[in-house]
């Protein structure tokens, strides 16, 4: 077998495809992108495109039976994150990593055999042509056909025992009005199969960047494509097996002459004999040594650089350097979780807009045919409305539109001073004395304060966290452990059913164990600097300490918190200076008190501190006995309760 270039077939294949990477997308690899999905193919095309992406991040009826990883049947709304399903081709596993609620218009698919599924509008099929080609498009991409385009397109099942796929008609659609639907996303290519094997489907961020790199490796002679970023591993596993996938695709369909071609390596997806003049491969560079992604250049060179907000700058200059033919292509994608630097630049002063090379895109969730309602309204809920920075990143796709870089201002914390406490006299709640120690006499303060507490989680749950402050009755820089700790036991001695929280960071591991000396009741230690353990809170916050800052701020902000006069002044003063930015994938990040002491000459925030620990997600009280109806089964289920959250993501 001679180099691709030599196939007689190849020259007819270049002049259709090299110019038009949307019409290689759907003729050669079969699938159906949606609007943005062809914005962004049309914008990397051209000879010398940079393209700049902005991005913010389907599903069943209930009752739908989807077939496990063992072989057995499960109903879509009992699958859980962390199960294992069967994948696409019947043989390997596919994890569920996150899942998917809402409303949407649903509709009925019924196949020959009388089987069927009942899938949202949004929700992705998996197709046949007559000719075995398969591919996918969302209900309602389907729907927008001619119905003779329509029933000529088939479902699919994966045959038992065997490796290949029979395809089955599809009699009928039926509109059933708006429901409930149920869904999750999967790693791997996203496949799966339901109980009577048809195959299945939901959507994958990185297929756009493994389609872009395959079109570049077949349709330019010796060409050389690039990928870079902040996790490059992460963004290298995904990219591989879309091109896997496709590799697989072309055996299936009219361009199996190119597959042959086609070879896909550990470390490197190339064009056979010619492995290292005609590729795909991955560049890494170290903090600080951006001469490691130099020497790059050739005619048709493709750089693809993921998580662009995370790269450091110097890192493009290099790339850039190396972009020295006018025929050569940089696509840059992110979601915009900086406020500086060369990716923000793509977007607005090197735009095209305003004169530069740069095509700037803007992928919005809230346009997007992939993305339900529901989604939409709970991530609304979730980050606090359209003017919020987490939801302009995560959901919109624009840089936030904040000027403070700081949680709360001063009025926002002064407006809920002094004011009808949040908790009700005649309903359930706890007690917590929380406790951050000094590191030493006449250095920082050691603080406790005493907080009446009910509820539990954050805005999304039907009953958040409350708290009202009783009292600081320490905020002292004179006092030694003895002291401080001999305060904490006869303050826990008079709270009923107290819970004790002290920060162990530092000097507080050995306070800790003074009070547990001292038969302090109910102390646990607090290690902020952790990763959060629910699911929903690993994504969107760095550790704890950003969770419970973050959901401190938002308690202020929906009115669920109340503080006294005592230290007034050192409350609004520290609460309305805690820093905060947002990490490469739009993670809550909170300035580190080192660098909050070094660039912002701001103290350590003890004080509050020990109202922000209130809110941490593993923070647990036990119901005092003198609030609401309190009884032995109440203790019971409160336990219970605590137990039942602290699992919730096991």
């Amino acid at each position: 077998m001679g180099i691709l270039s030599d196939d007689p077939r190849y020259v007819d294949f270049v002049k259709r495809y090299n110019g038009d990477l949307t019409r290689f997308v759907i003729e050669v690899l079969g699938s159906s992108p949606s609007h943005q999905q062809i914005e962004m193919y049309d914008s990397v095309s051209p000879f010398g495109s940079r393209t700049s992406i902005s991005s913010g991040h389907g599903c069943f009826a209930a009752g739908t039976l989807i077939l496990m990883a063992d072989g057995k049947p499960r109903a879509v709304e009992h699958i859980c994150v962390g199960d294992r399903l069967m994948g696409g081709n019947g043989r390997s596993a596919r994890l569920v990593e996150s899942l998917a609620r809402g409303r949407e218009p649903m509709y009925r698919f019924t196949y020959a055999d009388g089987a069927g599924h009942t899938v949202n509008e949004s929700h992705v099929l998996c197709l046949m042509t007559p000719d075995g080609l398969r591919l996918k498009m969302t209900v309602r991409q389907w729907l927008d056909r001619p119905p003779v385009d329509q029933f000529r397109l088939r479902a699919y099942r994966q045959v038992v025992g065997k490796r290949g796929y029979r395809p089955i008609k599809i009699e009928s659609c039926v509109a059933l009005g708006e429901d409930e639907y149920f869904g999750f996303a999967l790693d791997g290519d996203h496949l799966f199969l339901g109980a009577d094997r048809t195959v299945l489907s939901n959507t994958g961020k990185t297929y756009g960047f493994g389609a872009i790199c395959a079109w570049h490796l077949l349709c330019f002679v010796g060409s050389n494509t690039y990928l870079h970023a902040p996790k490059l591993k992460t963004l290298q596993e995904g990219v591989w097996q879309e091109l896997s996938k496709i590799k697989t695709a072309l055996n299936k369909g009219p361009f199996k002459w190119l597959a042959q071609h086609f070879i896909v390596e550990a470390e490197r997806v190339y064009v056979r004999k010619a492995k290292m003049e005609w590729f795909i491969t991955t560049r890494v560079a170290k903090q600080g040594n951006p001469e490691a992604l130099a020497g790059t250049h050739n005619r048709h060179l493709l750089w693809v650089v993921d998580e662009a907000s995370g790269v450091p700058d110097e890192n493009f200059g290099t790339i850039g350097g190396a972009l020295t033919d006018e025929r050569n292509r940089f696509v840059i994608a992110s979601q915009p979780t900086r406020t500086a630097g060369f990716f923000r630049e793509t977007q607005t002063s090197l735009c095209s807009e305003n004169g530069g090379p740069w095509n700037a895109m803007t992928f919005n969730s809230e346009e997007s045919p992939l993305v339900s309602d529901k989604f939409i309204l709970d991530k609304l809920l979730e980050y606090g409305g359209r003017d919020s920075p987490e939801y302009q990143i995560k959901v919109m796709g624009r840089f936030p539109e904040y000027s403070d870089k700081y949680l709360l201002s001063r009025g926002q914390i002064e407006r809920r001073i002094n004011v009808a406490p949040v908790i009700a006299a005649t309903e359930p709640f706890g007690n917590m004395l929380i406790i951050d120690v000094a590191a030493g006499v006449y250095r920082d303060k050691t603080v406790c304060t005493h907080v009446r507490v009910t509820g539990y989680g954050d805005r999304l749950d039907p009953q958040p966290r409350r708290i009202d402050v009783i009292d600081i009755p320490v905020f002292d820089n004179t006092l030694d452990w003895g002291e401080v700790a001999g305060r904490v036991r006869d303050l826990a001695l008079h709270i009923s059913n107290v819970t004790v929280l002290v920060d162990v960071g530092g000097q507080g591991v050995q306070f800790a164990k003074m009070l547990r000396k001292l038969d302090v009741p109910n102390v646990i230690d607090v290690n902020w600097g952790k990763k959060c353990f629910m699911t929903r809170y690993k994504d969107r916050f760095i550790n704890l300490r950003a969770q419970c800052s973050v959901h401190a701020a938002e308690a202020v902000k929906d009115g669920r918190i109340t503080f006294i006069e005592k230290h007034k002044k050192e409350l609004i003063d520290q609460g309305s200076r805690i820093p905060f930015f947002f990490g490469d994938k739009g993670e809550w990040h909170i300035m580190s008190k080192q660098d909050m002491l070094k660039d912002e000459n701001i103290p350590s925030p003890d004080l509050w501190d020990t109202i922000c620990m209130a809110f941490l997600e593993d923070a647990h009280y036990i119901t005092d006995e003198s609030s609401g109806q309190y009884s032995a089964d109440d203790r019971v289920k409160t336990a219970r309760e605590a137990a039942d959250e602290e699992f919730a993501d096991a």
